[in-house]
């Protein structure tokens, strides 16, 4: 017992040694921090060491002590005293008298000579002054002084004060070694021999801690007695007395007030026989405890007539009972708002939680306890970075200082914390400051929410958005590239990101189907792609098992895989899970699209359906582009073969003769296409081929006749004809019973007996894409179907057909835009078919509120896609009342199918507009987000595949629209005073991309200087070079940053046959094919050219259209644009006047890539003309 004794009281002293420098007396609660005990044990043993004689102590204020060391007071006197008395007269003495105090530690004590200097130094004076005694002996006791103090000579004058007097006592503020400052109480004492000054001895004692103590005291003494002072001078309570029977004896005004009676009534009155509200047992038990304890006590009881809560304070006294009475309503009002509170806190299923100051969790509900999964007694007292981790602690204290700023006035942040059990939750938090007084800080109050599932869900949907952003762009890469590989690297590189996997590969079935070649792909080492293979007939490995398989193999780890193993190309690259599907079907697959990940992972359908999805793409446009090259070879082998190949329609009239045909029967093409078959063969021989092609069995293939024919000059040659059904649309070679000469035959005569026989077939086959929803079956059912029709009216059917088909879509219909009449006609339905022919003005006041009028009206004038629902305003023109007979069958259809949502999109294609199609559901929330922006590409798709149709078919017809335009005073327009000789002409105009063109002409020497000012007033034309040529006449090419009216022509599917300038004079001529929007093309010439007429408007017939269908059909883009601005730039003179690397260098390529470009269309374009 005793060694703990020494324990605690050793630890109490330290806590006092430690602030020995300063002298401040310590508090009760400022020592319990610094032992290991609890207050009441601190203040126990406290008060064991006053009594001991250790500490002193002092009450401050109401409730406050404070506790110092037990002063020396009377060593230090006795020391003073012997440093007064005259004993000490020799400095042997003193030294004599060092001895004895040496080991002293409380006091400085040493001794000066007669000049002030130090002569010995004691440990006190180590502790105090901070000089050890080889420091200090021998140095001038003026260190000790302020610099100001040895300015002022006051050491010197202390010295002699000290000396006249016989001693010298003193308190001042003195310097440390350190330079730091204590106040010092001194006695300075002269020692003298013989009546002669030998030195004196200093006792120096440091009063810090003391004055520092006294000053305090003193604040503390006028703190309470103002408190004091502001008490009486606040205090408003009701005061009555009762004698020890319960009697009043004072009653003060305030109580008076409370109790509702005069003073005079109740004193000598008993308490319980005069108010009925301090009478209940509960209130008279607590005055009676208090009389007989002698104990203060307080009890509260409601007040009926005030309608008020009352506390009263029992204070024991000499003669009974001193009652102290105070309205406590407002408290018990808000306890109990608290407890509704504490009820609706324990109740709410989010987590609320209180901070105090130090961040250290204070309450905590159920609910935040059961979400961190800890219990609510761990938790509070905690501090919160033990649940949610220094740095989200940490960006919670910069949200906080922002709401102590008053920048904001409440706080929400969104982070990830682990529970007691390891689990990571993603959590919502809502804090708030707590109320305080001024700008004291008491803690924050806070309100979680686990969003874990929500947040997981927001990451889902938008992993699923990116997978439809992905199948889109692929889509429309598959609809717009003719390079295969492009595809299949882009598709890699896009799964791969999509699903986050680190490989990706497109797997070529080879020719003998024994191996798989990584054709494409991303991650893998270099030298893989396109050279490695895998095997496809080992059933042991994934690449096999998936040919044999219909669905996607899902692998999640590969080294528990029980199917099958993995090949080197995997496990080389340590790969761990994956998915891989065929591409094609599974009776004739083309390869595997594989994707895989190092990791263990879980996929999801969605994953899995996409990745199927994107094989679907590459599947269509793998099968789109061997189909092409398949008819580019029929074709070539039709237009080659010395064999006459003809085709006749239903009515055995020709559709299509090769050139071999028209030599052999003497005819030009011109004067067959159309014709009866007789006009070649005679009637009787036509009548036998029809009946022959009845006859076939479903054995025979074909058939054939043997007849004499006579040419367009009247010689007769004998020919054989092997001819056979034209295939239908379904791809069906034979009828199911119907008349199967209705069907058209395609035939091959040959002038000798010799018997061989050349079909063609077109097949066209498109693999619907797999349904990741309606919106997305839609559009890749909608571009397929685009790609595979031919004729307009189809591809409008099959579009409104698959968006009605679709669960998403009550009907949808497309109308024709007629700009003559400001109608459009509606010609194209599914699920509306009773609108089909219907005419809808665009005016405005043609439309009511469930009309379409101006939803499509707006749709076309702005070319942009427009919505509607049912509870939108309506729009400006939209009309409540009745409407005219042409919304009739839109109202009876809305109201019949109860549309909530539609959409008018227009149909365009290079500024072209061919019409609008109109989808309606009944769906509120329809066409928002991904399926808005899906929506916004439809009516582009649908445009691209019409004017591809409009091409084809303006390049089969033989006849065009001519126009002819004049612009006089082209120098006036311009602001050119330049004379004008001589002619310019622009020849062709080629786009080069990114929306710039090259304009190719030839200038006269004469005109030179007319382009010149022509191309410093035109801001589009950037850049010019003219090359001189002899004859006058010089070639030139000039760079467009905006496209040229030309290209609008080109748009339409037209031709500029002139564009000259003579004499400041412009002459343009376009040819445009049937059905083209020639009024589009005249306002945007009158727009380009104000001053512009149209000189002649007729119909035409077209020259070399062959030709011209190989520039634009067979040859690539870039072996368009190559071709073109090589013949224009002068590649082809003799001498050439610009090199192979100019042209390159003008097209933004390099000389190699020119080359390649150049041979592939001089190679068409010559087969074009020798075939």
């Amino acid at each position: 017992m005793g060694r703990q004794r020494t324990d605690w009281e050793g630890e109490i002293r330290a806590v006092f040694e430690e602030t020995r420098e300063t002298g401040e007396p310590l508090t009760t609660q400022e020592i319990t921090e610094n032992v290991d005990c609890a207050r009441r044990t601190a203040y126990n043993r406290l008060q064991k060491l006053v009594d001991r004689g250790v500490l002193e102590t002092k009450k401050v204020g109401a409730r406050g002590r404070v506790w110092w060391p037990v002063s020396r007071a009377r060593s230090t006197d006795a020391l003073e005293m012997a440093s007064d008395t005259e004993g000490v007269t020799t400095i042997t003495q003193a030294a004599q008298f060092k001895s004895l105090v040496e080991e002293v530690s409380e006091y400085a004590i040493f001794v000066l000579d007669a000049d002030g200097r130090v002569v010995t130094w004691n440990r006190g004076a180590e502790r105090i002054k901070g000089y050890e005694a080889d420091e200090i002996v021998g140095t001038h006791f003026s260190v000790f002084y302020s610099p100001a103090e040895r300015s002022d000579g006051l050491p010197e004058r202390n010295l002699a004060d000290a000396a006249r007097e016989g001693t010298l006592k003193e308190e001042g503020w003195r310097i440390r070694k350190d330079g730091s400052r204590f106040r010092a109480k001194v006695t300075l004492t002269p020692v003298t021999e013989d009546g002669d000054l030998r030195g004196y001895v200093k006792v120096t004692q440091d009063m810090t801690r003391q004055y520092r103590y006294q000053r305090q005291l003193a604040k503390q003494r006028d703190e309470l007695e103002q408190e004091l002072d502001d008490v009486f001078e606040r205090i408003d309570d009701g005061f009555l007395a009762v004698d020890d029977e319960f009697r009043f004896v004072y009653v003060n005004e305030r109580a008076e007030t409370f109790l509702q009676r005069d003073a005079s009534e109740l004193l000598g009155e008993t308490i319980w026989e005069t108010l009925e509200p301090l009478s209940t047992a509960d209130v008279r038990e607590c005055f009676e405890h208090v009389l007989t304890t002698q104990e203060l006590a307080t009890c509260e009881n409601y007040f009926d007539a005030q309608g008020r809560w009352i506390a009263a304070t029992i204070y024991p006294s000499e003669n009974g009972l001193s009652v102290y009475l105070r309205d406590v309503t407002e408290r018990r009002e808000r306890e109990r708002e608290l407890e509704r509170y504490e009820t609706i806190v324990e109740t709410v299923t989010d987590g609320v939680y209180a901070l105090d100051e130090s961040y250290r969790f204070e309450v905590v509900n159920e609910a935040y306890a059961d979400m961190v999964g800890y219990s609510q007694q761990e938790l509070v007292g905690t501090h919160i970075s033990e649940v949610v981790g220094e740095q989200a602690t940490e960006v919670g204290e910069q949200r906080r200082q922002k709401l102590i700023a008053g920048e904001e006035t409440h706080g929400t942040v969104e982070l990830d914390i682990e529970t007691a059990t390891g689990e990571s939750l993603t959590v919502e938090s809502r804090y708030a400051l707590l109320p305080s007084e001024g700008d004291e800080f008491r803690g924050t109050v806070g309100v979680v929410r686990d969003i874990t599932a929500r947040k997981e869900r927001e990451r889902e949907l938008e992993v699923r958005v990116r997978q439809q952003e992905v199948i889109t762009e692929l889509g429309w890469l598959a609809l717009e590239s003719d390079d295969i590989d492009l595809l299949m690297s882009r598709a890699s590189s896009l799964v791969s990101e999509t699903l986050g996997n680190e490989y990706t590969k497109v797997l070529e079935l080879r020719p003998d189907r024994d191996e798989l070649l990584v054709r494409q792909g991303v991650g893998w080492d270099d030298g893989i792609v396109g050279t490695t293979t895998v095997p496809a007939i080992d059933r042991d490995s994934q690449a096999a098992h998936t040919l044999l398989t219909e669905e996607p193999i899902v692998v999640e780890n590969l080294d528990e895989e029980q199917r099958f193993g993995g090949p080197e190309l995997l496990t080389d690259h340590g790969v761990v899970s994956g998915i891989s599907t065929v591409i094609g079907s599974l009776d004739d697959p083309w390869g595997i699209l594989g994707t895989h990940d190092t990791e263990h992972r879980s996929f999801s359908d969605y994953d899995i359906n996409f990745v199927q999805s994107v094989a679907h793409i590459l599947a269509s446009a793998i099968n789109r582009h061997e189909h092409e090259r398949t008819l580019e070879q029929y074709e070539t082998i039709v237009e080659t073969i010395d064999d006459g190949v003809y085709v006749l329609d239903e009515g055995s009239r020709f559709t299509m003769v090769n050139q071999s045909y028209q030599e052999m029967m003497g005819y030009d093409r011109s004067e067959l296409i159309g014709e009866h078959a007789s006009l070649v063969v005679g009637d009787d021989i036509a009548q036998e081929a029809v009946a022959r092609r009845r006859l076939m069995e479903d054995d025979e293939r074909y058939a054939t006749l043997e007849a004499k024919i006579e040419r367009a000059d009247g010689s007769h040659f004998y020919a054989e004809s092997k001819f056979t059904h034209l295939p239908s649309l379904d791809g069906d070679e034979r009828g199911t019973g119907a008349d199967d000469s209705s069907r058209g035959a395609v035939g091959v005569v040959r002038e000798t007996t010799e018997r061989r026989r050349y079909e063609r077939e077109l097949e066209r086959q498109r693999e619907q894409l797999a349904a990741l929803n309606d919106l997305n079956s839609v559009i890749r059912d909608v571009t397929d179907t685009v790609i595979a029709q031919s004729t307009r009216e189809e591809v409008e059917s099959v579009v409104c057909d698959r968006l009605a088909d679709a669960e998403t879509y009550q009907f949808a219909w497309i109308g024709e835009l007629d700009r003559s009449l400001d109608t459009v006609r509606i010609k194209a339905t599914s699920g509306c078919e009773s609108l089909e022919g219907v005419e809808l003005p665009l005016e405005a006041k043609a439309s009511g509120k469930s009309g379409y009028g101006p939803l499509v009206s707006e749709a076309l004038q702005s070319q942009t896609v427009q919505y509607r629902r049912e509870d939108d305003e309506p729009r400006e023109g939209e009309q409540t009342a009745a409407h005219d007979d042409t919304e009739r069958p839109f109202e009876a259809l809305l109201t019949k199918m109860d549309v909530q949502s539609s959409v008018a999109i227009p149909i365009v294609h290079d500024e072209t507009v061919f019409g609008v199609l109109l989808i309606s559901t009944d769906r509120p929330d329809a066409f928002e987000g991904d399926e808005q922006a899906a929506i916004d590409h439809l009516g582009t798709i649908i445009g691209h595949a019409l004017a591809s149709i409009e091409r084809k078919r303006a390049l089969m017809s033989d006849e065009v629209i001519e126009l002819q335009f004049r612009t006089r005073k082209l120098s006036e327009s311009l602001g050119i005073s330049v004379d004008m000789e001589g002619s310019i002409s622009i020849e062709e105009t080629v786009e080069i991309g990114d929306g710039t063109y090259t304009a190719y002409g030839t200038v006269t020497d004469d005109a030179v200087a007319a382009l010149d000012a022509i191309f410093e007033a035109t801001p589009n034309w950037e850049r010019m070079t003219v090359r001189n040529a002899e004859e006058g006449v010089n070639s030139f090419e000039i760079h467009l940053s905006e496209p040229p009216v030309t290209s609008a022509v080109a748009a339409q599917g037209g031709d500029i046959i002139e564009a000259r300038i003579v004499d400041w004079t412009v002459h343009l001529g376009f040819h445009l094919p049937p059905g083209a929007d020639v009024r589009k093309i005249i306002e945007l010439v009158e727009s380009e050219y104000p001053e512009t007429e149209m000189v002649s408007r007729k119909q035409v017939k077209r020259s070399s259209p062959r030709l011209k269908g190989v520039l634009t059909e067979e040859l690539t883009d870039r072996q368009r644009t190559t071709i073109e601005a090589s013949y224009h730039a002068g590649f082809f003179e003799w001498p050439r006047t610009i090199s192979g690397e100019e042209v390159a260098a003008s097209l933004g390529i390099s000389p190699p890539t020119f080359h390649q470009h150049l041979r592939a269309a001089e190679r068409k374009v010559f087969e074009a003309l020798l075939s």
